[in-house]
């Protein structure tokens, strides 16, 4: 199948650095909880565990980080010079049918132009509680988007996970995101081979 990985351009202090991203990347708080499972002691649990104990464990450790990042907001933003009209402490971008195992959003996004979007206050656990089971079931409130800029008031620390790797932007100012129609990935899509392998079964 032809995949459009999302192109991400960020101004970090005086550099411009680009890379893509297949699956999905997120801003905030989040990325800051994701980041303990990359941690050698968690890697290194994880990896000994049946399956079942894994998502457990997994579950454990997102809400021991959770509650230790709770307070944790993002700088004020705007996003295609619309204000953030309260405190966020996330901003979500989906390019897949399904993020970090558990957010099912509504569409696949990955063989069209444009991408899911959510910006949100996981602080909150009311609002939390809400895009958490809406995300489960398939439909996480995202909305459409062909290109976002983000722009940070001040130049700040951003934590961010992008396709399952950490890193901290230090001095972020701009992040831009958009689908260049030219980057094209043609992948091997794991239902489709499981379908072939049954019709060649007979």
């Amino acid at each position: 199948i032809e995949v459009y990985p999302l192109s991400v351009e960020m101004e970090i202090g005086e550099e411009r650095r680009s890379e893509l991203a297949l699956s999905y990347l997120t801003l905030g708080m989040t990325a800051l909880v994701a980041a303990g499972f990359d941690a050698v002691s968690s890697r290194k649990q994880l990896t000994q565990m049946s399956q079942r104990k894994r998502s457990v464990s997994r579950l454990m450790q997102a809400g021991k980080d959770y509650v230790k990042n709770r307070d944790y907001t993002l700088p004020q933003f705007e996003i295609n010079n619309v204000p953030s009209d309260s405190k966020k402490t996330d901003i979500a971008i989906a390019n897949s049918p399904i993020v970090a195992g558990m957010i099912r959003p509504p569409e696949s996004y990955y063989g069209e132009h444009y991408f899911g979007v959510n910006s949100v206050n996981i602080g909150n656990v009311l609002e939390a509680i809400s895009f958490g089971t809406r995300s489960l079931i398939g439909k996480s409130p995202l909305e459409r988007m062909y290109t976002m800029r983000i722009l940070f008031e001040n130049a700040s620390n951003i934590p961010m996970q992008m396709d399952g790797e950490y890193q901290e932007l230090i001095g972020a100012g701009e992040v831009f995101i958009y689908k260049n129609p030219e980057n094209v990935l043609k992948i091997l899509h794991s239902k489709r081979k499981l379908f072939s392998r049954i019709c060649a079964a007979g």
